[in-house]
């Protein structure tokens, strides 16, 4: 029971992340919107992770774990575990970037995100989002 109370703690602070990340792309703050896409991601993850008993680890990008124990996961939702690996690990590294730019260069981090990349971002995130919720509601 305590790991089901944990997961849908965690997916509505992902879906409180992804409502953020949308305010952000239609007010042009890219590089905020693709870190709220991060959060929404890795707390998604964690969720569908913690759904199926699995105590998720702490650090950010949770793809090996969620990978290894594909089996756990209802066929419906496996046919999406590739996509949602690749996700995690672009958006960690992306975390960094995205909240302080490369700063040895001299560039911000509103300099590295394009707005074409920033939706689809959202998108991709969306997708991840709806599939956790189907799993966890």
């Amino acid at each position: 029971m305590r790991f089901k109370e944990i997961a849908r703690a965690r997916l509505r602070q992902a879906e409180l992340r992804m409502r953020t990340a949308r305010n952000a792309f239609r007010e042009k703050e890219l590089a905020y919107c693709v870190r709220q896409c991060q959060e929404c991601v890795e707390l998604a993850l964690k969720s569908a992770l913690n759904w199926v008993n699995i105590e998720h680890p702490r650090y950010h990008d949770v793809s090996p774990i969620l990978v290894h124990s594909r089996q756990l996961f209802p066929a419906w939702f496996r046919q999406n575990i590739k996509d949602f690996a690749e996700l995690s690990k672009e958006l960690a590294r992306k975390r960094e970037l995205a909240m302080y730019g490369e700063e040895t260069r001299g560039v911000t981090p509103e300099q590295l995100f394009t707005e074409e990349e920033a939706k689809q971002t959202v998108k991709r995130t969306e997708k991840l989002l709806e599939n956790i919720m189907r799993l966890v509601r």
